[in-house]
């Protein structure tokens, strides 16, 4: 577990539907981290019902499309779901000034976009975020490769030119392509296919995933110093590929009669048998900090096994056997049960299905999954 975690309450059998505040009794995060799960659970299973297995808004969300890029395809931009799981793809925007005397060059209000600076090679799209009701845009939304980009003056040229003078608004966003998507880093060049029958199966893999201070410092509270406070949760989507055949590459739903190179490819992808993996670094030496703990130290002292006791119990600090306060003891809201908590080990199934619309197919992965490209994938 990488967060600081008392234990996970969560049932989703048990049909909870909120978690209630009590005065005077402890408060553990078990409890609010499970009013969350639920309101969560509730969400995305009225997200199921009423949109199915996969869909979204539209039918240009994470639609495919091609770019001036050899081995290479575009992602278009929007919302999709996937078993009520929202996946956005976005991307931020700036506008540009067309330049007066040099046909095909814009200056930019700024020079990084997303994160990253402009590059030559980069491919962008110029499209006029017109604002004004009724209005009608300038030009139309173009695809184009950066050709030269300078920092020092700010202006770049695209390939092919665009002529964006007669804009209102004119601007510019990243494409986002299956190379250059968020989550998955490293991601290797298409190879031509082979054959008439030759193609590639496209998916879009989802899973939740854990994020700490270690993988985003910016959770960390900077007015206190530092400290680490509490972790988040973040839904990681990938755009996926697997080669293979298809039966009838002219027919309606060709994804339906694919068969991948691989044909262990859908076994592994959905099968049953995923094991898990527990490691750690192995210790050489035995730390001489005082400050350090051993992990496998005991608590030694009586003061570490101090546990309170109900007011049910007589002779204890909470009071008379009839339960009322004693002198020596605590009362109202300082008052206790002994509890036991027990160490829960939770399983996580993978889920997967076949969407019906002939395009894609989406497979929900445990929070185990790495960023990285998987051997399936």
């Amino acid at each position: 577990m990488k967060a600081d975690l008392t234990r996970n309450t969560f049932a989703p059998l048990k049909q909870f539907t909120r978690v209630l505040m009590q005065q005077g009794r402890v408060q553990l995060d078990s409890d609010w981290n499970e009013q969350a799960a639920i309101l969560l659970r509730y969400l995305r299973t009225l997200g199921a019902d009423l949109i199915g297995p996969a869909g979204g808004p539209g039918s240009s969300a994470f639609a495919l499309a091609p770019v001036p890029v050899p081995s290479d395809f575009r992602i278009e931009l929007g919302r999709y779901y996937v078993d009520g799981i929202l996946c956005e793809a976005d991307a931020g925007t700036i506008s540009v000034i067309a330049s007066a005397s040099i046909p095909n060059e814009v200056t930019a209000r700024q020079w990084t976009l997303d994160g990253r600076a402009f590059e030559a090679d980069q491919l962008v799209e110029l499209f006029d975020d017109v604002a004004q009701p009724f209005a009608t845009p300038g030009f139309n939304p173009t695809v184009a490769q950066i050709a030269t980009a300078n920092q020092a003056g700010g202006p770049l040229t695209f390939s092919p030119a665009v002529d964006i003078t007669k804009g209102i608004n004119p601007s510019i966003r990243r494409v986002l392509t299956y190379r250059t998507q968020p989550d998955l880093p490293e991601t290797a060049a298409l190879a031509q296919t082979t054959g008439a029958n030759g193609a590639y199966l496209v998916y879009l893999d989802v899973w939740e995933r854990h994020i700490t201070c270690i993988e985003d410092g910016s959770i960390r509270e900077v007015a206190l110093g530092g400290p680490d406070t509490a972790t988040r949760a973040k839904i990681i989507w990938q755009v996926k590929v697997v080669k293979g055949k298809v039966q009838d590459p002219n027919s309606g739903k060709p994804c339906d009669g694919f068969t991948p190179d691989d044909d262990k490819f859908f076994p592994n992808l959905f099968g049953p048998n995923h094991g898990l993996l527990k490691a750690r670094a192995l210790r050489k030496s035995a730390a001489t900090d005082p400050c350090i703990i051993a992990p496998d130290a005991n608590y030694h002292g009586a003061e570490n096994q101090l546990l309170p006791c109900g007011g049910s119990h007589p002779g204890c600090g909470g009071g008379s056997a009839d339960g009322g306060g004693g002198e020596s003891g605590r009362t109202g809201s300082q008052s206790e049960g002994d509890q036991r908590c027990d160490v829960q080990m939770v399983a996580r199934e993978r889920i997967g299905h076949l969407s019906d619309c002939g395009a894609h197919f989406h497979r929900r992965r445990p929070d185990h999954s790495h960023l990285g490209r998987s051997r399936t994938g």
